[in-house]
């Protein structure tokens, strides 16, 4: 979590730099606040695998929660930038789905705290 916040503060003072060495008329404190803000958001998207020891439940709630952002953020730029909206939405579903079976195919042991403790103890067995 504190890495997951400490990285939102210094994507958003990038985002401020880059925004504001661009010759556009954006706003670089607006852009920079968006920027934070979605980063902290997506921070406490990952909470399930902090709080939660059943590692697939993790990985499926994880995903249910990307799939909510994504139907948000491309509702939000099929409607501002008059773009379809099934067929890109569809799309991103299905590339997030490909990638997250992969993880769990080749990352069997996921990435919950407890159960990652339970299995690896800091200690080998005597």
């Amino acid at each position: 979590m504190i890495t997951g916040i400490a990285a939102a503060l210094s994507m958003a003072s990038l985002e401020y730099l880059s925004t504001k060495s661009e010759d556009g008329g954006r706003s670089s404190f607006k852009a920079a606040s968006y920027t934070e803000a979605t980063y902290i958001i997506t921070v406490f998207l990952l909470i399930p695998f902090i709080v939660l020891e059943d590692i697939p439940l993790c990985l499926g709630v994880t995903v249910v929660n990307v799939i909510v952002a994504i139907f948000l953020f491309m509702f939000y730029m099929s409607v501002a930038r008059d773009l379809p909206f099934r067929r890109r939405f569809l799309e991103m579903v299905r590339i997030i789905l490909w990638s997250s079976s992969e993880l769990r195919l080749r990352v069997p042991c996921g990435g919950c705290f407890s159960a990652w403790k339970r299995n690896f103890p800091a200690t080998p067995p005597t």
